[in-house]
C-alpha cells in the first residue's frame, strides 16, 4: 500500500508538487508561531527568585520651601532623620511584616552593572558571568521579597549575612567549570578595585528583571545603609484594599515633617504594567496561529475537494477493479498524510535556520542555543506535525466520504 502510493505520488508529482510546497511553508510559519509562543510561554514559568505576593512598593515627595506647611531641618531633625521616622512609622503599621529599602528589584529594567572579579585568579575552564546587576539594600531585603539560600538559608538567615556586610549573589554568576557552591565565601573585588572587597556570604537563585526576560545577567545584593526605594510586604490577612487603607491613614499615622506618601503600588500591578505591551503580543500570537489553523484547515479541504473530485472516474475504476470503499478512503488519507511526512524533513531544516540564524529568538531570550532550546525545537515539530496530520485528516474527510457515496455506473457512463 504504501509503495503504491510512494509510486503514484511520484507519477503525479506536477500535481503534488505545489501542494507539498503548501505544506512546507504552512509548517514552517505554524511552527515559528509556536516557537515564538513557546519562548514566551517558557519564560513567563520560570521562577523570578523573589516571591512578590503581597508585597508593595510605596514612593515618597517631599515638600518644597513654598509649602505652608513645610518644616526646616534643624541640627536635631534632618531631613535625613525625617525620612529614617517616616520607615519606623511604616514599620509600626500592624497590618505590615516587614518593611525593606532597596535601590531595585524585580520587574524593572533598571540596571546598575559592575564588574567582579576574584581575590584569586580563576583558571582558563572558569569564570564569572559578565556585568553584575547590583541591589543595593538594606539587611530586611530578603524578609520582604521572600528570598532563601541554595543551601538552606532562611530569609532572616539572609538578612544577617548582609547585617555583617557580606553580598549575596545569584548562581549565575558563576560560569564554566566554577559551580554555585564554589562561590562561597569567595573575596571578590568590584571593577578591579582591591579597595573595594566583599565576601560572598550566600548563594541564591538567579533573580530575573522580568517575566519575559531570561536570567542572562547575575544579581549581587550589596549591604547598605541608605534608604533608597521603600518596599514591604503586609500580612495575607490585611491584604484586601490595602492600598486605600494606607493612603487614607497615612497623613494622621505615617507622613512626619516634609516627606509624605505619594503613592502605592502592588508588585502585581507593577508587573502587569510592565508586562501590557508583552501579553498583548502573546494574544495577538495566540489569534494568528488560531487563524492560520482555521486558515490551513479550510485551504486543505478545498484543495483536497477539488482534487477529489478530479479523480472521481480514477476512484470509479478502482471500485469497479474490487477496491473497497474502506480501502479507498484510506488511500486518500494516507496519500495526504505521506504528502506531509516528505516535506516535514525539509520544514525541519527551515525551521532550524530560522532558530539559529535570521530569528534567533532562542539567542535573544536566553542567551544561548542550548541542549534546552533543542528539545523545544523538537517538541514542537513534533506538535506541528500533529496538528498539521489531524488538519490534513479532517480536511480530507468530507471529500473522501463523499467520494465513498459515488457509484461507478454513473461516473463511467460517458466512457
Amino acid at each position: 500500500m504504501k509503495r503504491k502510493l510512494l509510486k503514484q505520488i511520484t507519477n503525479e508529482w506536477r500535481s503534488n508538487l505545489w501542494l507539498a510546497i503548501e505544506l512546507l511553508l504552512i509548517s514552517v510559519v505554524l511552527w515559528y508561531i509556536m516557537d515564538y509562543c513557546g519562548v514566551y510561554m517558557g519564560l513567563t514559568n520560570e521562577p523570578m527568585g523573589v516571591d512578590t505576593e503581597h508585597v508593595y512598593t510605596l514612593s515618597t515627595v517631599w515638600k518644597t520651601e513654598e509649602s505652608p506647611t513645610y518644616v526646616a531641618p534643624t541640627d536635631e531633625e534632618s531631613e535625613w532623620d525625617q525620612l529614617q521616622r517616616f520607615v519606623n512609622r511604616l514599620k509600626e503599621n500592624p497590618d505590615i511584616e516587614c518593611v525593606a529599602s532597596g535601590s531595585n528589584a524585580v520587574y524593572n529594567y533598571n540596571f546598575s552593572g559592575r564588574f567582579f572579579a576574584p581575590e584569586v585568579p580563576f583558571d582558563s575552564t572558569a569564570w564569572f558571568n559578565g556585568r553584575v546587576n547590583n541591589f543595593f539594600v538594606d539587611p530586611n531585603y530578603p524578609k520582604v521579597f521572600g528570598i532563601h539560600g541554595i543551601n538552606g538559608e532562611t530569609p532572616e538567615q539572609l538578612a544577617a549575612i548582609l547585617d555583617e556586610g557580606k553580598i549575596v549573589v545569584t548562581t549565575n554568576l558563576a560560569q564554566g567549570s566554577l559551580s554555585a557552591r564554589d562561590l562561597m565565601n569567595m573575596v571578590i573585588y568590584v571593577n578591579g578595585d582591591s579597595t573595594e572587597a566583599y565576601t560572598i556570604g550566600a548563594v541564591i537563585e538567579p533573580i530575573r528583571r522580568a517575566k519575559f526576560e531570561g536570567a542572562w545577567h547575575a544579581t549581587a545584593l550589596v549591604p547598605t545603609n541608605g534608604i533608597n526605594n521603600i518596599y514591604f510586604r503586609v500580612k495575607p490577612e490585611a491584604d484586601h484594599n490595602f492600598v486605600d487603607k494606607l493612603m487614607a491613614e497615612s497623613e494622621a499615622s505615617l507622613n512626619y515633617g516634609n516627606v509624605y506618601v505619594s503613592d502605592v503600588s502592588s508588585f502585581d500591578s507593577i508587573c502587569e504594567s510592565l508586562h501590557r505591551d508583552d501579553n498583548a503580543q502573546l494574544r495577538n500570537l495566540y489569534i494568528c496561529m488560531g487563524f492560520l489553523l482555521l486558515t490551513v484547515f479550510l485551504g486543505i479541504l478545498g484543495t483536497f475537494w477539488f482534487r477529489t473530485q478530479q479523480r472521481a472516474k480514477e476512484l470509479a475504476i478502482r471500485i469497479t477493479a474490487g477496491a473497497t470503499r474502506r480501502q479507498l478512503f484510506a488511500r486518500l488519507i494516507g496519500e495526504g498524510l505521506l504528502l506531509l511526512l516528505i516535506v516535514t524533513p525539509f520544514a525541519i531544516g527551515l525551521d532550524y535556520l530560522l532558530a539559529i540564524e535570521a530569528l534567533p529568538l532562542s539567542v535573544q531570550f536566553y542567551g544561548l542555543f542550548d541542549w534546552g532550546a533543542y528539545q523545544r525545537m523538537i517538541i514542537e515539530a513534533l506538535i506541528t506535525f500533529g496538528a498539521m496530520a489531524l488538519m490534513i485528516v479532517c480536511g480530507i474527510l468530507f471529500p473522501a466520504i463523499r467520494a465513498m457515496k459515488i457509484e461507478p455506473a454513473v461516473v463511467l457512463a460517458d466512457e
